[in-house]
């Protein structure tokens, strides 16, 4: 039950759920003030006697209808009110009153988003001297960023294979490079000392959220130290 749309709909339904919520305030004794009580046990009451005249379709007048539809707004805005007022952020409340009394259960737990299905881009800037610069994220057909992480990503794992000797004839498995680090920001700099100089490395990456799940790898994309 979302906070939006705890109001019972059917009209039976929306008396037992008044009547539990009144239950609650009269629970709350001293605590709770008497002249708020009264008002909302005025509104339960005006609700149920107009029903009630309509309840007999023989003898129920358009007037009925149309007294028990405005008896009805105001007990939901009167309900609405008092949840708003004493219902929300009650640090005394519990999740088993909340049901007891027939307000919404509130979600202590954050509803987890699933890592993005799609593979980040890659690029490497490895114009200055033992440093190369790691972009991901999305990029356009000019190869220019255009959105950083998606939604239900926390960031990005990078992997490296330094390449010693000759150049693999099979571009390597992300799988099996090693891992140099996460990062949450576009780009990531990752530094190399002066003796690498000419060095090839291939880089890859993926997504990864909260909950330790990871996309698909990028592509597997090759620089130089220089």
């Amino acid at each position: 039950m979302t906070h939006s749309d705890w109001i019972k709909t059917r009209e039976t339904d929306l008396l037992l759920q008044a009547g539990a919520n009144e239950k609650y305030f009269i629970s709350l004794g001293s605590q709770f003030p008497a002249a708020e009580l009264q008002r909302f046990k005025a509104a339960v009451t005006a609700f149920k006697t107009a029903f009630a005249k309509t309840s007999d379709k023989a003898t129920s007048t358009m007037a009925d209808v149309k007294a028990k539809n405005d008896a009805k707004k105001a007990l939901k805005a009167i309900m609405r009110e008092f949840y708003n007022r004493y219902i929300i952020g009650s640090p005394t409340m519990t999740n088993e009153q909340r049901e007891t009394y027939e307000y919404p259960i509130r979600d202590t737990e954050p509803t987890p988003v699933p890592v993005p299905r799609t593979a980040p881009n890659i690029k490497i800037d490895f114009a200055q001297s033992s440093s190369h610069l790691v972009f991901f994220g999305k990029f356009n057909t000019e190869g220019k960023i255009t959105r950083g992480l998606p939604k239900g990503a926390h960031g990005v794992e990078i992997r490296r294979f330094v390449v010693k000797g000759e150049l693999p004839q099979v571009t390597p498995d992300p799988e099996e490079m090693e891992v140099v680090g996460l990062a949450t920001k576009s780009p990531k700099e990752v530094r190399y000392n002066k003796n690498a100089k000419d060095t090839k490395v291939y880089y890859a990456v993926r997504y990864f959220n909260d909950r330790g799940e990871y996309s698909l790898w990028s592509d597997v994309v090759l620089a130089i130290v220089n």
